[in-house]
């Protein structure tokens, strides 16, 4: 069996199926939740997959799931969303908020579009 990464790591799982099987093999992607005699990975939908030791064929680390760019996009309209500011207009791809100097946290100018224009004079403006 290959050497099997600590608890809490990230790792792609290849196992063999029951007997006769077809496709004979399997995979599953997640986090590794137990080791022993069965190993348990909770994938990103948050299933949890449990394979017997002696099944394993490959598992292999992973890198931590990157954050995409389109989640953080989304996080920061939603706070945009639910902290409006007195004014706020698009302008390109950036919203623009004012609070009118009454908190600074309404005051931004936040790149939300798909495509932004690198020129941010306007902004100032």
């Amino acid at each position: 069996m290959p050497d099997i990464p600590a608890v809490g790591t990230r790792v792609s799982l290849r196992y063999r199926l029951p007997a006769g099987s077809v496709p004979p093999l399997s995979d599953v992607v997640g986090h590794l939740l137990d080791v022993g005699s069965t190993l348990s990975v909770r994938t990103k939908r948050g299933d949890v997959v449990d394979v017997s030791a002696a099944d394993v064929v490959a598992i292999r680390a992973l890198s931590d799931q990157p954050v995409r760019t389109g989640d953080i996009r989304n996080l920061e309209h939603a706070a945009a969303l639910a902290w409006p500011g007195v004014e706020q207009q698009w302008l390109g791809g950036w919203l623009l908020r004012s609070g009118r100097g009454s908190t600074r946290r309404a005051n931004s100018a936040v790149p939300l579009g798909l495509s932004r224009d690198d020129d941010t004079s306007a902004i100032v403006e």
